[in-house]
């Protein structure tokens, strides 16, 4: 039976504060508290884009920690490592470090991060598959919550206890943890979490083949997601309902709901979901009778799992073949991708014993660790015993302790000059790393001012070729008419030449007084519009100057000018949630005819507006999405190019 899992993560967000955290950080000369609060939630933020960082940033955290004594923050670095760890599947690493932080937490009664440690290891020991072991951290981190009275963390426990004995095969107890936590989350308005559990009790009731349970559950999850835009677990939702109703074989249901999962995942380009959903669509058009398009369903899902490189989905895929293909009498290739099948079963099940053999391996690892420390604690036990047996030399110690004593302040005083000299060797050190930083900032920003300089002279020397033009066809009305505008626009270019960027508002001014000279000097060849959506502050937003004019221009001179019949520009700047979404839309001859028509001529003068345009959103700190759609008819037709430029929102200061 083909479930789609609910856990799968969302791709997480970017975080803005990122360079700002690290800034802080740099300029943060005292390693103190706050140095140390910051580290630790720079080392927590940065994991989601770079593990190594992560961990070098919380070993630091670790170190600085145990130097204040601050128990508490060394605590949350121990089990912040640990989580990063356990991203990684580096289990022994993992455990290590919430074992640690555990041991802290209990020594100096800190139970809330105590709480915390248990429930990781239960998360890390589930992963691994030792069930037993997370059941015990689970149960301990729910009974320290409850003596809290921390009703939150008693709702995330019993939600993590759920998952638990769904996956132990025990969905009864599955489902009354599950309503524990859904009761308590829904009382105090925690949607997105209520939602997550409702997806996991629908899984529940999928298992137990009780469907009608299953789809009002996805249901309630699915109103949350799609009123608060969850891309993600919005699709997934519509697939698991779809596969619902298709195993209760209301199959007309099925394809509407299907169908609509999968405009999502083409949509949000969610590859591995549209796999799941393109498997479900075409057993539904194969138990439909519709066998051409059951074949051609599986054959794109077939060539979507290869995309991926996933065993699982190339599996689904093979075995999809040999459904479509049995159904529709073709038994030979049914045959064929049956063995194909099972070939990838073959070699997903000896990949699942290799990772079975390492959680074991990690096991013994952590076992014998324990061990380790057992025989270190017994040691010690023995050597004090020692001690207190060996105090009638007391007398004896206290002779050699004062010469030590004495030793000890005359490399005390070589010390502190040590220190002294070391501490101005320091001072100098940092100086010149500050001093090198803002030479390299300076650097930065001086590069992006000369590739703004070549932007700009690029543009001036395409006006003044097409006033040439005007002149050499002695079109006086439209040469002084093109100087006009020429002129005004060449002002707003000098005026905004000083900033790297200028506002929205004063970018599609500058973009519309481009189209009017681009419209006259091709004899309004052209038609285009500009739409702006009308819930950005456009004179509040700031993005790169002339950014975008670029892209304009070559879908222009590349798209359009070589199309025969009526040309077409759309530019549409809506709000992308984070990001200005800018999309440059042409209906011209598509970007490979442009290609073949302009290799002759970019051998002779290479177009480098766009080139200077991807430079500077390389150079810019901001996380910047560039991507180009090639436009089709039904026949496979090129129809026009799509460019779609992602700007991160800055509001004007």
């Amino acid at each position: 039976m083909l479930l789609f899992s609910v856990s799968g993560a969302m791709s997480q967000s970017r975080d803005e504060g990122l360079d700002s955290l690290a800034a802080i950080l740099e300029q943060h000369v005292k390693k103190d508290t706050a140095y140390l609060e910051t580290l630790i939630t720079l080392a927590r933020k940065i994991r989601f884009r770079d593990f190594e960082k992560s961990e070098t940033y919380f070993a630091e955290a670790i170190l600085l920690g145990e130097k204040l004594a601050d128990d508490r923050r060394l605590v949350r670095s121990l089990n912040g490592a640990g989580i990063t760890y356990g991203m990684q599947d580096k289990y022994s690493e993992a455990i290590r470090c919430f074992n640690r932080g555990l041991e802290l937490a209990l020594r100096n009664n800190l139970p809330d991060n105590a709480a915390v440690s248990y429930s990781s290891l239960g998360i890390v020991y589930k992963r691994m598959g030792e069930y037993p072991r997370s059941l015990e951290c689970y149960t301990k981190s729910l009974r320290i919550s409850e003596s809290m009275n921390d009703d939150e963390g008693i709702a995330s426990t019993n939600h993590n206890l759920g998952v638990l004995f769904d996956m132990m095969q025990e969905p009864e107890k599955g489902l009354e943890y599950f309503e524990r936590a859904l009761t308590w989350y829904q009382e105090n308005h925690y949607g997105k979490d209520a939602a997550a559990v409702q997806s996991n009790i629908a899984n529940i009731y999928t298992k137990k083949e009780e469907y009608d349970l299953a789809i009002k559950n996805y249901q309630k999850a699915l109103d949350y997601y799609q009123r608060n835009d969850v891309r993600y677990l919005m699709t997934n939702t519509l697939a698991n309902m779809g596969w619902m109703y298709y195993k209760k074989q209301e199959l007309s249901r099925a394809e509407e709901i299907l169908q609509r999962a999968l405009g999502k995942a083409n949509s949000y380009q969610l590859r591995q979901l549209k796999v799941s959903v393109l498997y479900s669509l075409s057993r539904t058009k194969a138990d439909q009778g519709v066998y051409p398009e059951s074949i051609r369903l599986a054959l794109e899902a077939k060539h979507a799992a290869d995309s991926i490189d996933s065993f699982k989905k190339k599996m689904d895929a093979q075995h999809l073949l040999a459904y479509v293909y049995e159904k529709s009498g073709n038994l030979a290739k049914a045959l064929d991708h049956h063995r194909q099948f099972v070939a990838l079963q073959d070699s997903l099940f000896n990949e699942e014993k290799l990772r079975s053999y390492k959680s074991q391996q990690v096991i013994m690892e952590v076992f014998e660790k324990e061990k380790e420390l057992q025989a270190q604690t017994l040691e010690m036990a023995f050597l004090n015993q020692k001690i207190v047996a060996g105090n009638h030399w007391r007398w004896m110690l206290g002779i050699a302790c004062f010469f030590l004593l004495l030793a000890g302040l005359l490399y005390y005083q070589k010390y502190r000059q040590h220190r002294k000299y070391s501490g101005e060797l320091k001072s100098k050190n940092k100086l010149i790393t500050r001093q090198k930083a803002e030479i390299e900032m300076m650097n930065t920003r001086l590069e992006k001012r000369m590739l703004r300089a070549q932007m700009n002279p690029h543009f001036i020397f395409n006006a003044l070729s097409a006033i040439q033009h005007f002149i050499t066809a002695n079109d006086k009305g439209a040469s002084l008419h093109y100087l006009s505008l020429f002129s005004a626009m060449l002002r707003q270019v000098l005026e905004t030449s000083v900033n790297t960027n200028m506002s929205l508002q004063e970018e599609v001014e500058f973009l519309e007084v481009y189209l009017k000279l681009e419209a006259l000097r091709f004899d309004d060849d052209f038609v285009y519009q500009i739409n702006v959506d009308e819930e950005l502050e456009v004179d509040m937003l700031e993005i790169p100057a002339m950014i975008i004019q670029p892209f304009v221009e070559n879908a222009i001179l590349h798209g359009l000018m070589p199309l025969d019949g009526p040309r077409k520009l759309t530019i549409d700047i809506v709000d992308g949630g984070e990001y200005v979404s800018c999309s440059i839309t042409d209906n011209g001859v598509g970007r490979e005819e442009a290609a073949r028509i302009n290799h002759r001529k970019m051998a002779n003068r290479p177009s480098r507006g766009v080139s200077l345009a991807q430079q500077r959103l390389n150079l810019l700190s901001l996380e910047t999405e560039l991507s180009y759609i090639d436009l089709k008819d039904e026949t496979g037709k090129a129809t026009g190019t799509r460019v779609v430029i992602n700007i991160p929102k800055q509001e004007l200061l």
